[in-house]
């Protein structure tokens, strides 16, 4: 595991999010068991539903259907019935914490802000050292596109305070924040 992934961590967690690593695939099915019995179970119980997209299918539709007695469905008709989001990363900045999702026809965002629980399928090679980086990333992949994606930023669960300052998670979208990080090495 390189510096990057591990301060991509310790930001995340201090952030609120549970942080899963795996760097083979029986470790990242286990992380996802686990995700399941303590995260997932709970909310997607009795009529729930997980939704959303994977990226790269071959690798984690197996893994997720091994570990989640529950489908992933990509486009489900009623979406207040999902109670887990699913969904990949475009980058993930080391130093801030912070995933970037790029919302396209093909990767919707609805998964990371409807569903009370939002799980983050994260490949190592994602993961970049800054902000600035991941915002170069973003700017080179999209040179000349007629349509750029819509880019949501993710730093930790949902959270706001009352003038109190009490604070409350998942007012505003997920109030649980999952992210499985693969470092396994494989062809991209």
């Amino acid at each position: 595991m390189d510096d990057a992934v591990i301060e991509l961590i310790g930001r995340l967690e201090q952030a609120g999010a549970a942080v899963f690593y795996g760097n083979s695939p029986s470790q990242l099915a286990a992380a996802l068991s686990t995700i399941w019995e303590t995260g997932v179970k709970s909310v997607a119980a009795g009529p729930g539903r997980a939704g959303g997209w994977l990226p790269d299918p071959s690798f984690w539709h197996p893994l997720i259907e091994t570990a989640w007695p529950v489908p992933v469905e990509k486009a489900p008709q009623d979406r207040d019935a999902i109670t887990v989001g699913v969904t990949g990363v475009a980058w993930a900045a080391a130093d801030t914490g912070t995933l970037a999702l790029y919302g396209t026809d093909a990767t919707p965002l609805w998964p990371s802000l409807l569903p009370p629980v939002h799980v983050v399928l994260v490949r190592q090679s994602q993961v970049v050292s800054s902000l600035k980086d991941g915002l170069d990333r973003l700017s080179q992949e999209n040179r000349g596109a007629s349509k750029p994606p819509l880019v949501k930023l993710v730093s930790g669960p949902s959270m706001t305070a009352d003038i109190e300052g009490e604070l409350i998670l998942g007012v505003h979208g997920p109030k649980r924040l999952m992210v499985v990080i693969d470092g396994t090495v494989r062809a991209p």
